[in-house]
């Protein structure tokens, strides 16, 4: 995942540029396949802090599969910081998460969605959730200006999102 990570924070500075004179914070939203890739991409995005410029309190890594070091009282702590993404005082600028669509996350900051999990579902509300993820307008910007959503990832996502764009 290592190419798709690295356009997708490419993509994610850019958009903190353009977005930094309005005073918001966009976030670049990951969704990966198994709770395992969420923590080591998390874990990578960090260790990587000299090329990603991210720090431990950047990076959120969230998911439903509470099996591994994460206790109830902790994933309650990380799910609350998910739900204050759009406040001004938020400093995650990354979420990592396996199911975060399954939580009733509503945010307006995210403007980059990378999707890293298979999407071969014929039902396809997975790939659209995760889409949706980014289509919801930041506040404070003024309806003549144009908002950005980025999205990008597995083969299977990137057709789907073409076959959104075919049908408007």
């Amino acid at each position: 995942y290592g190419d798709w990570i690295l356009a997708a924070l490419e993509r994610w500075k850019e958009h903190c540029k353009t977005y930094k004179p309005f005073g918001l914070n966009p976030v670049l939203f990951v969704m990966a396949e198994r709770s395992v890739y969420a923590d080591e991409i998390g874990k990578w995005l960090v260790r990587q802090g000299s090329m990603t410029g991210l720090k431990n309190h950047d990076v959120l890594i969230i998911h439903t599969d509470t099996k591994g070091v994460i206790t109830k009282r902790d994933l309650e702590d990380a799910r609350q910081t998910a739900r204050d993404i759009d406040l001004p005082t938020n400093k995650v600028k990354v979420v990592v998460s396996v199911m975060m669509l399954r939580e009733g996350w509503d945010v307006r900051n995210v403007s980059v969605v990378l999707g890293l999990r298979p999407f071969t579902s014929k039902a396809r509300i997975l790939p659209e959730q995760a889409v949706g993820r980014g289509l919801r307008l930041m506040r404070g910007i003024s309806p003549d200006r144009t908002q950005t959503l980025e999205v990008m990832g597995t083969s299977a996502f990137e057709d789907f999102v073409r076959q959104l764009e075919i049908e408007g």
